[in-house]
């Protein structure tokens, strides 16, 4: 993370600007409630990055997880603004869910990712492995694979 730019919780108030960011930065599309319920199931796998502008706080980037079984942390959304990436902000906010997750004693790690997407070498990168595919998951009728990372 460099110079003014900040970490924090996704606060339900922000809703409508974090929803609008995000369908900027990601292909699927969400109801913004939704976003409303990720938060409500892990307040603190919720996170947003900000740079500081001029004219305020700008929002570069966005991730959200939970934990969908005991020991068992799902990330569901890394998404940075085209202008931040290929800077290090995914990998530290995967890490910094990773690093919370772990805390409250998640052993493995898994997400979704498109068939074909620039995402995936992202996540094997970070030792995400295939786990499995997943037929027609995206709402363009892509196949999805589950991948998957045990957590030290």
């Amino acid at each position: 993370m460099g110079p003014g730019m900040s970490l924090r919780q996704f606060e339900p108030q922000e809703l409508n600007v974090v929803a609008d960011f995000l369908s900027n930065n990601l292909t699927e599309r969400y109801r913004p409630e939704v976003y409303l319920d990720i938060q409500r199931l892990w307040p603190q796998g919720f996170l947003v990055m900000e740079t500081n502008h001029d004219v305020g706080p700008q929002i570069i980037a966005v991730a959200a997880a939970t934990f969908p079984q005991p020991g068992q942390v799902r990330i569901l959304i890394i998404a940075v603004d085209q202008a931040f990436r290929r800077q290090g902000l995914g990998s530290h906010l995967l890490n910094t869910l990773l690093d919370r997750a772990r805390q409250l004693g998640a052993r493995e790690a898994c997400l979704e990712v498109q068939v074909g997407s620039e995402a995936l070498q992202f996540y094997k990168g970070h030792g995400f492995i295939q786990h499995r595919v997943l037929p027609l998951f995206y709402q363009n009728g892509s196949d999805g694979l589950m991948l998957v990372r045990q957590l030290e």
